[in-house]
């Protein structure tokens, strides 16, 4: 999905007592990588991101703190998370958005989506892109919708097993003769 920034992104105040702040470097990375493996829990595809993975990541030449967001709820608990890049073609990408359970349908998603465009936008991004599942059980592509994302490409991914064990072998005592 793609949008312009062709005009001035807009973001909306966040709840009270919640606060949005840039990844503070590794003192962060711990409770980012929760967040992320929370939020992410509930797609087709996850796999638990390791905090060294993250740490690898985050020490690449072209991470960028300032593109690294993140929503604090008040009790200091990370709820929600935006990292994005910029591409040496000036093509932004939002990389990843997710909202930890619990603190969903509060229009955390939005904001810091919005957040992520307007520092996008900052850095000189004209055009904003990312990639969705299309059936993700939280909505996100109704997210992506409402703020002016439109679809360039679709894509169809289809699972084939490597191995499967007949129901008589999982079952023995159901087999019939």
């Amino acid at each position: 999905m793609a949008k312009l920034l062709d005009s001035p992104v807009s973001v909306p105040e966040l709840p009270s007592g919640f606060r949005l702040s840039h990844v503070q470097g590794k003192q962060d990375l711990s409770g980012w990588v929760d967040l992320f493996n929370e939020s992410f829990v509930d797609h087709w595809d996850h796999h638990e991101l390791t905090l060294k993975k993250a740490e690898y990541w985050q020490n690449q030449p072209d991470y960028q703190p300032e593109l690294d967001l993140v929503v604090i709820a008040p009790n200091g608990t990370f709820a929600a998370f935006c990292r994005s890049q910029l591409n040496s073609d000036q093509m932004g990408w939002i990389d990843w958005l997710g909202t930890r359970r619990g603190f969903r349908k509060l229009g955390l998603g939005k904001t810091i989506l919005l957040a992520g465009l307007s520092q996008l936008q900052k850095a000189g991004v004209t055009t904003a892109k990312l990639s969705v599942d299309a059936d993700s059980l939280t909505g996100a592509t109704k997210l992506y919708q409402a703020v002016n994302f439109k679809p360039l490409v679709t894509w169809f991914s289809w699972v084939k097993p490597l191995s499967r064990e007949p129901l008589s072998q999982l079952f023995p005592e159901k087999a019939t003769a």
